[in-house]
């Protein structure tokens, strides 16, 4: 891949599931809106994960919280499923990506490990520019 130099080129993401419904207005006709309870504790599983752009293969992790010291632990689990070759790991701008804790995680030569950041435009903000609706 890419004349040899990269082996794997890693996208990752995080994502919460709740375990209570968070819904607590929908859609009903202007005026006649009603409210939803919703119950339950605002529990759920946090998601971290990596797809192999060249092979579509998957590896995740499922936490309890998400944090600067769990997301630590991320990147040595995934060189233990890539122990070989070069990895480049693409990353979102999340906030727990650029914790104090971290920065000397990312400052740290790892060999064969590289890290980069995606822009800081989020997707949301790209599809109301790209749909004209800037202005909120």
């Amino acid at each position: 891949m890419i004349d040899g130099n990269i082996n794997h080129i890693l996208f990752k993401d995080e994502s919460m599931i709740r375990y209570y419904q968070a819904i607590s207005r929908t859609w009903f006709p202007k005026g006649q809106q009603r409210i939803i309870a919703a119950y339950g504790k605002h529990e759920g599983v946090k998601l971290l994960g990596i797809i192999n752009y060249e092979t579509g293969s998957v590896y995740c992790e499922e936490h309890s919280k998400y944090y600067a010291e769990v997301f630590l632990g991320f990147p040595e689990n995934v060189l233990q499923q890539y122990p070989e070759g070069k990895i480049v790991m693409i990353l979102d701008n999340s906030r727990v990506h650029h914790a104090k804790l971290l920065k000397g995680f990312w400052k740290r030569t790892v060999p064969g490990f590289h890290s980069f950041f995606s822009s800081i435009q989020s997707q949301n903000e790209y599809n109301r520019g790209a749909m004209g609706l800037d202005e909120r």
